[in-house]
């Protein structure tokens, strides 16, 4: 991987160099990330660091989940509509780690996304859903992208 910026010029490219969904980052800058400054720039560090704050939150929500005397608070319910980018995050993740194909990934996705839309609706989570479906859409895009890249690079 080539060596990242100090800052970002945009969400898109983030989300690009980063290999991150752009709702995620979306997700982090309606969240208070400091790393979004005004003028759409994002700086590398702060973002990073609060990627994996993240992701720290989310790992101790399934372990909290995971264990017997689970209780759910109202407090649980403000990250409702975390919790269905994290779902999506984590097809994301398998897909970048090969734990699945491009083909499980358009599949699993598509029905995912439909899913995540419902259950936001629901949850009144204040999902966008055309634009949901769009980032997706863009996220298959850029994997099946990269994924002919590296057939042109093993063949060539």
């Amino acid at each position: 991987m080539s060596e990242l910026p100090k800052s970002f010029d945009s969400q898109s490219q983030a989300a690009a160099m980063l290999k991150l969904d752009s709702y995620f980052l979306k997700e982090l800058k309606a969240e208070g990330c400091t790393a979004f400054k005004p003028g759409g720039r994002i700086r590398r560090d702060e973002l990073l660091d609060a990627i994996e704050r993240k992701r720290e939150r989310a790992r101790e929500r399934l372990r909290d989940a995971d264990s017997d005397g689970e209780v759910v608070s109202a407090h649980d319910w403000e990250y409702r509509r975390s919790v269905l980018f994290d779902v999506l995050e984590f097809l994301h993740d398998a897909y970048a780690d090969k734990r699945i194909n491009l083909a499980k990934y358009a599949e699993l996705g598509e029905a995912t996304v439909e899913q995540l839309i419902k259950l936001g609706e629901v949850w009144e989570a204040g999902i966008d859903a055309p634009g949901f479906r769009k980032t997706w859409l863009a996220c298959l895009a850029q994997a099946a992208l990269r994924k002919n890249e590296e057939n042109k690079r093993a063949r060539g």
